[in-house]
């Protein structure tokens, strides 16, 4: 299984708070009042939707290039990473 996840989230700066949302992971969503807090929060709500999906065997799309990504004006670009270590399932011996 791949540990390692790199995918690009989108910065939507407005007045009251930074949007982070990952073009390739629809239901990976947060929001931040910082830069520093938008890059916490994106690394980790990576991990959870990767992770989530990982449990729910859904698929783990390929992340789109960097230079595919439209963007307006008022959005950034980071690039949001998280490792993920292989769950082990123990059985009872009988």
């Amino acid at each position: 299984m791949k540990n390692e996840f790199q995918y690009v989230a989108i910065l939507d700066f407005s007045d009251k708070h930074i949007a982070i949302t990952f073009p390739d992971l629809e239901e990976a969503l947060s929001q931040a009042d910082s830069i520093e807090q938008a890059i916490r929060r994106a690394n980790e709500v990576l991990k959870l939707t990767i992770e989530s999906r990982i449990e729910d065997k859904e698929e783990i799309p390929t992340p789109t290039p960097l230079d595919k990504i439209p963007l307006e004006q008022n959005q950034r670009t980071i690039l949001a990473t998280c490792s993920i270590k292989e769950k082990i399932k123990y059985v009872k011996k009988h």
